[in-house]
C-alpha cells in the first residue's frame, strides 16, 4: 500500500500526485485465503509519516508481482457500489511514474486507518552513516542525554569545554613564585565561541532558536553596565 497527497474535489474528483509520500511493508498474496479476509498493511521505520488534520490523502494497493494471477485467480479489493457513504471516492491508476488517476466518485472501498498520536510515539533514535554530517551525531547525543532544551544545553556546555580547554591551558600564567595565577586568553574571546556554537547548535535543532539572541541582549546588557559603572567611579 502506498499514500498519496490528493488533489481535487474529496467524493468526487479527488486523486493522487505524482509521486507516493510512503509505502507499506509488502504483503505475500500466495497467503491470502479465497473468501473476503481483512489484512493490515503497517508503515514502520523510516516509512511511518504524520498525516496532517485538512490534508486529502489517497490510498492505493498495488500489485508487485503475481505469476499465478489470470482471469479465474485474480485479487479484488471489496467495495461498496450501490450505497456509498464514506465521504471519500475510490480511484484507479495506471502504473508510475507518474501514474495517470482516474476517480470513482460512486464507488467506496472497504477500509481502515489506526495510527498513533504524537504523544505515543516512541522516541526516535538517531542512526547516522558515513555520509551524515556532525550535526546527526550531535541530535543524537542531544537525545541521549535527554532530549529536548536539557540535553541541548548540556551538548552546548560540553563543546564550550572541548573548545576552551586547549587555549586555557596554553594560556596559564604564574607569578614570580611559580604558583599558578590565572589564565592570559581573553574572556570576550571565549564569550565569542560560545555564541558561535550556541548559534550553530540553534541552526541544527539542538537549542531553541532564539537562544543566541538572548545570550547576545544578556552580554551586551553586562557590557553596558561596566562600561556605566566605570564612568560612575571616574566621577568620583
Amino acid at each position: 500500500m502506498r499514500i498519496w497527497s490528493g488533489v481535487g474535489s474529496l467524493g468526487s474528483t479527488c486523486t493522487g500526485g505524482e509521486s507516493a509520500l510512503t509505502e507499506s511493508n509488502v504483503f505475500d498474496i500466495s497467503t491470502l485465503a479465497v473468501t473476503t479476509t481483512i489484512i493490515a498493511l503497517l508503515f514502520e521505520g523510516s516509512n511511518r509519516i504524520s498525516l496532517s488534520s485538512g490534508q486529502l490523502y489517497v490510498l492505493t494497493l498495488d500489485l508487485v508481482e503475481c505469476p499465478n494471477c489470470s482471469g479465474a485467480n485474480f485479487i479484488t479489493v471489496r467495495a461498496d457500489n450501490t450505497s456509498p457513504t464514506h465521504p471519500g471516492n475510490g480511484v484507479t491508476h495506471t502504473e508510475d511514474p507518474p501514474p495517470d488517476w482516474t476517480a470513482q466518485a460512486s464507488i467506496d472501498r472497504y477500509f481502515s486507518v489506526e495510527g498513533l498520536t504524537a504523544a505515543q510515539l516512541p522516541t526516535p533514535t538517531e542512526s547516522c552513516g558515513p555520509v551524515d554530517g556532525p550535526g546527526c551525531g550531535l541530535v543524537a547525543l542531544m537525545n541521549y542525554l535527554g532530549g529536548g532544551v536539557f540535553g541541548g544545553l548540556l551538548v552546548f556546555f560540553g563543546m564550550i569545554t572541548l573548545v576552551s580547554m586547549p587555549f586555557l591551558y596554553m594560556t596559564r600564567t604564574y607569578d614570580s613564585k611559580g604558583e599558578f595565577k590565572g589564565f592570559a586568553f581573553p574572556l570576550e574571546v571565549l564569550v565569542l565561541f560560545g555564541i558561535i556554537i550556541m548559534i550553530g547548535l540553534s541552526l541544527i535543532g539542538i537549542l531553541p532558536i532564539w537562544s543566541p539572541v538572548v545570550v547576545m541582549v544578556v552580554v551586551a546588557w553586562l557590557f553596558a553596565q561596566s562600561v556605566w559603572g566605570g564612568k560612575q567611579r571616574d566621577q568620583f
